[in-house]
């Protein structure tokens, strides 16, 4: 819970509050997002890796780098998250371009790159940045100009995970939750913990005195 601000701070929400890649693994994440295998990791890290426990490390764009170094990983993809993603980021920067945030993943980029024969933005994001997927109904020249943007995830599992679709609404999220920690295997789903912090975490995002 230490990890989310005051709403009155929240510009500040990264360097002073967040608990994520960096403030875990020390230099070596940015290492391992250039696909480069760093030992130089913080103790807690070294202790984390080296147990039985699962960790999480965080990509805006396509995560080939990361999976270089960790090649056993399974990939959670987060799609159809602009209105959300829109309100995080004017909370914690005021940077509202998706463009510059997202890469190649947001609809203004995928229209600017896709021809006209490319599926639409909506059913190319809903299957995952899968451009293999529409194999039965694209031309193979489509599909590889298509994965030249857009590369597969070499990953043993990929799991897609939609954000807009549940994250405003409490029951549906926590539906949405248990049945990724189904996929992930984990057997120790906390619906009271997880909606305690999701209520503290939407808190600081939404002004219940406006409409999303």
């Amino acid at each position: 819970m230490q990890t989310i601000p005051p709403k009155h701070d929240a510009h500040h929400w990264i360097e002073k509050y967040e608990f994520g890649d960096r403030q875990i693994f020390g230099p070596a994440a940015s290492q391992w997002r250039n696909g480069i295998p760093d030992v130089n990791i913080t103790d807690q890290a070294d202790s984390l890796i080296e147990s039985s426990m699962h960790f999480f490390l965080t990509s805006h764009t396509h995560p080939a780098n990361i999976l270089l170094v960790w090649p056993r990983a399974t990939v959670i993809t987060l799609v159809n998250h602009t209105v959300f993603g829109k309100i995080s980021r004017r909370l914690k920067s005021k940077l509202v371009d998706n463009k510059n945030h997202a890469g190649n993943y947001c609809r203004e980029q995928y229209e600017l790159l896709s021809g006209e024969s490319w599926p639409p933005w909506n059913e190319f994001e809903s299957s995952g940045y899968n451009a293999k997927q529409f194999a039965s109904t694209c031309l193979d020249h489509i599909i590889a100009e298509m994965l030249d943007f857009y590369p597969e995830y070499r990953a043993d599992t990929t799991i897609i995970f939609n954000i807009d679709d549940c994250i405003f609404n409490q029951y549906k999220f926590l539906e949405e939750m248990e049945k990724l920690y189904q996929k992930l295997n984990f057997d120790d789903f906390d619906p009271a913990l997880t909606s305690k912090f999701w209520q503290a975490y939407m808190d600081i995002h939404i002004d219940k005195s406006q409409n999303l």
